[in-house]
């Protein structure tokens, strides 16, 4: 490059690379869950950094558990704790997403990002008709901003990840505990509802009591042997006593099912014998 007497000149251009997290302490967990939305396990920080992408927040516990929060009052409410960067059991490593983008306010799904009131029409002495003002909903969640009202049909919350099977941590569930399957044949990790959908699934009433994740907390029941298992928490009725009721009876006739064809094959090797 270049030669006798003669420069070549180069332009240095620097880039300042924006951090994509920051980690901030680690802090206390318990049942009641500080960072309420679970991902699973199997996360590292920049796995568990995407599956939060949409929260300000997001931490991991016990090596590999992955948490996302946007209230950092809610993430930090049960106190610090000492804990390595990928937490420990009941003890959250909190980072902060620095790609967080606030929400979009032309959106239902952005405006409920913000601040905002939920009034539960016609509950607990409500009236059953809710007026779009201060009064109708009992404060004012943003002073100075105007206001948008919407209605929605309440819908229970979804069942949520408390444990892997093997983990011999003291699980709490306020209602009904569920024994599903983690992985299906080709290995792919499934969902609460694709496990419950295409994979028998154990229950146990857990009505507040403390449990494992474990076959012998499930009355030794295993529809899934030789399958690891994921243990969820349903608090809010999400499946229906109808649903497992049914369920329960498909597995029933499913077991019945493959007894006789059992049976079968057993009868056509003795005929084959004779």
């Amino acid at each position: 490059m270049g030669g006798g007497w003669c420069n070549y000149i180069f332009e240095i251009h620097t880039h300042t690379k924006k951090f994509e997290f920051t980690k901030i302490a680690s802090y206390k967990d318990s049942g009641n869950r500080s960072l309420r939305v679970a991902k699973g396990r199997s996360f590292d920080v920049k796995k568990c950094l995407t599956a939060c992408s949409d929260y300000r927040y997001f931490s991991l516990q016990d090596h590999d558990e992955c948490w996302c929060e946007n209230s950092w009052t809610h993430a930090t409410n049960q106190g610090r704790a000492n804990c390595g960067d990928r937490g420990a059991g009941w003890c959250n490593m909190i980072y902060e997403n620095n790609n967080y983008n606030k929400p979009d306010k032309n959106t239902f799904k952005g405006l409920m990002r913000w601040k905002h009131m939920v009034q539960q029409a016609g509950a607990s002495g409500n009236s059953a008709v809710v007026s779009c003002t201060n009064g109708g909903f009992g404060t004012d969640p943003s002073p100075g901003s105007r206001k948008v009202c919407f209605c929605e049909k309440e819908q229970p919350n979804h069942p949520i990840w408390i444990a892997q099977q093997y983990a011999w941590d003291r699980l709490y569930c306020a209602k009904n505990a569920f024994f599903v399957r983690l992985r299906d044949d080709d290995g792919k990790r499934l969902t609460f509802d694709a496990a419950i959908e295409y994979f028998p699934y154990s229950i146990r009433p857990a009505n507040g009591q403390y449990f494992t994740c474990q076959q012998s907390s499930f009355q030794g029941e295993d529809r899934n042997s030789g399958h690891i298992k994921n243990c969820f928490c349903d608090n809010d009725g999400y499946i229906s006593s109808k649903r497992i009721k049914q369920d329960d009876q498909d597995y029933t006739t499913l077991l019945e099912t493959r007894k006789l064809m059992q049976e079968e094959r057993i009868e056509n090797a003795l005929v084959i014998l004779d």
